[in-house]
Formats: C-alpha cells, sequence, structure tokens
C-alpha cells in the first residue's frame, strides 16, 4: 500500500492540480486533462462554490474542431496539446472569456495553431458530484497529523541541545542561542502574527502554490486508492511488488557509488577545514582538558583522604 497507490498519478482529473484563473475580475480554479483524442475540463466558481464540468472525444472533438475552426487542418493530438498548453497557466499570449447563458458556462479562449487564428469554445454544465471539500478535509488532516510530527521532532531537538550545552556549555555565539519550544507560546504568536492575516486573505494563491497542490494531488491518489474494493487493492500491491516500479527504486543520491572515494592529501584536507571549525574543536579539546583534570584533582583529594 506504501507505493502501489502511486501509480498512475495522472489516470485521474481529480488528480490533476488545480490553477488560478482571473476571469472577467473573478478568481476561477481550472484543472484539465488531455489525451491524443479527448479533454475533460473543470472549472470551480469560488464565489458559488460550484463546480462546472465539460468532456468530449473521438468524433465529437473532431466534430467541434470543425465547427469553431475550418479553416484549421489539424490531428486531434495537436489540438488537445494546444488545449492543455493553453489550460495548464494563464497565459498572456491567449485570451479569455467566459459568461453563463442558459444555466451553461461558456468558456472561451483565443490563441494561435501554427501561426493561424485559434478559438476554442467549452461549454460546461454543473457538476455537483465533483467537490473540493473532501480533499481539503483530507488536506487538513494531514497538515495537522505533520504538524504534531514537527512538533515531536524539535521538542526532541530541545533535548538534543541540552545535553549538549550540559557537556560543552553554551554556544561560542551568542545569536546562534535559541529558546526551548513552547507550543502554546509559538500558537499564540502565529494568531497575533500580520502573516495570519495576509494568509487568510490569500487562501487561494496559497492553495494553487506547488507544494500545496503536490499535496493536494497525493490526499486524492489515496482516497481513490482507500474507494477501491479490497480485492483491487490486493491485484495492485502485487503487481507493484513485482514490476520493479520507480516506487521501489532508491533514488539515484542513495545509490551507493562503485568508485572509491578520491582521498586527499593531509595539506589539502587542512586547507578545507574552515577556521570557525578550527576553533570550535579547539574549545571542546580545551573543554575536555579541563573537565579530565578536574577529574584527576578529585580522584587526587579521595586517595589523600583514605591515607
Amino acid at each position: 500500500m506504501a507505493t502501489a497507490w502511486r501509480r498512475n498519478p495522472l489516470s485521474s482529473i481529480n488528480t490533476r492540480c488545480w490553477k488560478k484563473f482571473n476571469l472577467e475580475y473573478q478568481d476561477y480554479l481550472i484543472r484539465a486533462l488531455t489525451t491524443e483524442d479527448s479533454y475533460e475540463i473543470q472549472i470551480f466558481d469560488v464565489q458559488s462554490c460550484l463546480t462546472w464540468e465539460e468532456s468530449l472525444s473521438g468524433l465529437s472533438l473532431a466534430n467541434k474542431v470543425k465547427l469553431y475552426n475550418p479553416n484549421i487542418e489539424a490531428p486531434l493530438t495537436k489540438i488537445t496539446e494546444t488545449l492543455s498548453q493553453s489550460l495548464a497557466e494563464q497565459e498572456s499570449n491567449t485570451q479569455y472569456f467566459l459568461s453563463n447563458v442558459d444555466g451553461e458556462m461558456r468558456f472561451t479562449l483565443r490563441t494561435s495553431l501554427s501561426g493561424l487564428p485559434f478559438e476554442w469554445k467549452f461549454v460546461l454544465h454543473r457538476n455537483i458530484n465533483v467537490a473540493l471539500v473532501p480533499g481539503l478535509l483530507a488536506m487538513v488532516s494531514e497538515l495537522q497529523r505533520r504538524n504534531q510530527e514537527l512538533i515531536k521532532s524539535i521538542k526532541k531537538r530541545d533535548k538534543e541541545i541540552l545535553d549538549y550545552r550540559g557537556i560543552y556549555g553554551p554556544p561560542s555565539r551568542k545569536h546562534l542561542e535559541t529558546s526551548p519550544f513552547d507550543e502554546n507560546t509559538f500558537l499564540n504568536e502565529m494568531i497575533i502574527s500580520k502573516e495570519f492575516e495576509h494568509s487568510v486573505s490569500g487562501s487561494i494563491s496559497s492553495f494553487v502554490s506547488s507544494d500545496c497542490q503536490t499535496l493536494y494531488r497525493d490526499v486524492e491518489l489515496i482516497r481513490e486508492w482507500l474507494s477501491k474494493p479490497p480485492e483491487e487493492q490486493a491485484i495492485a500491491m502485487e503487481d507493484d511488488a513485482t514490476s520493479g516500479s520507480w516506487a521501489n527504486r532508491l533514488p539515484g543520491s542513495l545509490i551507493p557509488s562503485t568508485t572509491s572515494p578520491v582521498r586527499k592529501s593531509p595539506l589539502i584536507a587542512a586547507k578545507d577545514v574552515s577556521p570557525a571549525k578550527d576553533i570550535e574543536l579547539q574549545r571542546r579539546a580545551e573543554l575536555n582538558k579541563r573537565l579530565t583534570e578536574a577529574d584527576d584533582k578529585k580522584k587526587a583529594k579521595k586517595k589523600k583522604r583514605l591515607i
């Protein structure tokens, strides 16, 4: 399960990233999935929280090409590629128009294809089955889990720092010193921070950022995986274990090198050591020396008392 759910990440429009488009002075979220002879597009109205959708393929798509662009002769792959590029981001060299007519959303784009004017009109209908809320709730749950894991990690690091200070003393430079982490203080500081207002007012921009969209995609992938019957999950996991897919391989940075490391001469190695590191090592050596001398003195005193 740890890797099987990540197979075919772009097989469904639900796992595609949302992009922010400003149309008619209003923000919309748009995502699309195209193949060689089909497309599927969804538009989320941020103000009304309604989702609109259109999907087209094969002969229907070919007929629409002749209707809107009779002077263009191009394979469907070129048509869907042009649509995909125009919907990937809001491009400055493409015109976008949006309107609502008779309960339908009309979304028009005008660009160029092989030097010729190209126009496409999407006719979208409201889809009540598509909603951002389940995915967003799952994102909140996952972010909360990660937040708690980070807090645990910070508290463990504080204990480690405290142990180092007990042995080696405070940092040699004052600006490197930190206070122990307090969760309640941190939360209160975040609430009264000016960035809190900016974060809320810019929530749409934050949601369409690459980090959030990566998490949203993974959340939708795992939701699709969990919705599958146990039999399908078992088959997918078995296939994943035997296929040798990318998920079972180490990244290049973690693959051990087959060549032996180049050894540096003592003179070159000495040059690579920074002055700050030299000072820190010297300070620690002197501290260890003083601690050893103090222990020797204590032992000497104990021997005199015994005598």
